[in-house]
């Protein structure tokens, strides 16, 4: 009774029948993400507008709750009952569910502070137990736990600190043990590349490596993030407005270990290898130059014609190391090109896969998720830009066609046999203000996606 009561509307409908409001015109018309909160009677009724009925879609409702979400954060609204049409379906509700608390989002400034307000959320006129909503709960929980990942500022989240998070993942779980490798252990595997980026750098460097084995798996996975915990473009140094939120670079670190924090409860009957190339890149007296020419993992050698293109450098290994233990399936998500940011905007993150099958299955979980996934072309033509005179390859190609070279590069260091996905997530992974679900800084960008792929894999 304490709570308000919110009702979603389609465009034109001019009378809230079950609570008997009669809106204005000019007040509320519906539109999809109106947000309009009205007080009668002494109740506060929340309308939430869908648009245009014949284009209704779940991705609308799961971002116009997004929105609202957002809207009971700012206003510290604790508790929210909701009237659900007779047309919505327990799939719908879950939506809801999941986008009001993926809106309602904070990051604690301090310990102990909570991440968002909403305590509480009723569900009236619905056929709905609480275990319809698990997974729509764990989806939101391995989201937070990315969130506050990136968010952690970079003297905090460093790599020591990040290999500690997994550490405590592993801790908390039956079916999930870890090894992680310091800066000695890295050199001696011969992760030259990953550790040609974390030289010039006072904090060493980890190479974290999570294993989740149930019994009688039936496929193997390998999900790979890049964990630059601080970008400053090493001796290629980045301009200083370019290096704020640089912190985010560690961004498809944090979707692993999310993803990870919720394993167990998920029960998947797959072996999934999480793997973190965790380093800083810095400059200093003892950092990676250009022209300098390093010996990956699988024996190729990478002329450096930018540090700042440091994040493939470190995926390399990762991806060669991954190779050895001949999964199904690679995928890697990662931070990697502003050139990607510049072909497809700040909402979408760019495919790149070969594999029709696994491009195909990873669409339509983006679909699900309400995340935007582009399929971008892995044009061998352009294989030429990374062509080098000194070495087997060069890790830049140049400004044109950036993001499809960092992937060429990338593919280099993947058995060709592997099903692999790379997805370039630079644009949606941290924001400057709140859009769909998302509010301002990491997001944690296809976590979401990544587990819908998960639970319907063949």
């Amino acid at each position: 009774k304490k709570n308000p009561l919110c009702v979603f509307v389609f465009l034109g409908e001019k009378v809230i029948k079950e609570i008997g409001i009669k809106v204005p015109e000019n007040v509320f018309k519906g539109k999809e993400g109106e947000i309009v909160f009205l007080s009668e009677k002494g109740k506060v009724y929340i309308l939430a507008g869908l648009g245009k009925k014949k284009d209704f879609k779940h991705t609308a409702l799961l971002n116009v709750s997004g929105k609202l979400g957002y809207e009971l954060r700012n206003r510290e609204v604790e508790g929210i009952s909701v009237l659900v049409r007779k047309e919505f379906k327990k799939r719908e509700i879950a939506k809801i569910y999941e986008g009001i608390l993926l809106g309602n989002y904070r990051f604690p400034k301090k310990e102990g502070e909570e991440k968002g307000k909403l305590e509480e959320i009723i569900f009236e006129n619905a056929q709905i137990k609480e275990n319809d909503l698990k997974f729509s709960e764990l989806l939101v929980k391995a989201t937070y736990f990315a969130r506050d990942l990136a968010n952690t500022p970079p003297n905090i989240a460093t790599p020591i600190y990040m290999a500690e998070k997994a550490r405590e993942i592993a801790e908390k779980s039956k079916n999930i043990e870890v090894h992680i490798l310091d800066e000695k252990e890295i050199v001696k595997k011969g992760f030259n590349a990953f550790y040609g980026v974390a030289q010039g750098s006072n904090n060493p460097p980890r190479f974290i490596h999570l294993v989740y084995k149930p019994k009688r798996a039936k496929k193997k996975i390998v999900l790979i993030g890049k964990t630059i915990t601080f970008d400053s473009g090493g001796l290629s140094l980045k301009p200083s407005n370019y290096m704020l939120g640089m912190k985010y670079d560690k961004s498809g670190g944090c979707n692993v270990l999310g993803i990870f924090s919720v394993l167990d409860e998920l029960n998947l009957p797959y072996e999934i290898h999480g793997i973190l190339p965790a380093c800083e890149n810095m400059p200093s007296g003892t950092a990676q130059r250009p022209d300098d020419v390093v010996t990956a993992y699988n024996g190729k050698k990478i002329e450096i014609i930018s540090t700042d293109a440091e994040g493939r450098l470190t995926l390399a290994d990762a991806l060669a190391y991954a190779s050895e233990l001949k999964p199904d399936y690679i995928i890697d998500f990662a931070t990697l090109t502003g050139a990607c940011v510049v072909a497809l905007g700040d909402y979408t993150a760019g495919l790149f896969t070969d594999n029709d099958s696994l491009k195909d299955s990873l669409l339509k979980a983006s679909e699900r998720a309400g995340e935007s996934l582009w399929h971008m072309p892995l044009d061998e033509k352009l294989k030429e830009k990374i062509k080098s005179k000194f070495a087997d390859v060069k890790n830049s190609g140049g400004r044109e066609g950036g993001a499809i070279t960092a992937a060429l590069f990338l593919k280099e260091f993947v058995d060709e046999k592997i099903h692999w996905a790379h997805i370039d997530i630079a644009g949606p992974s941290f924001n400057s203000k709140f859009w769909g679900v998302n509010p301002e800084g990491g997001s944690g960008f296809l976590v979401r996606t990544v587990i819908e792929w998960l639970r319907d894999l063949k």
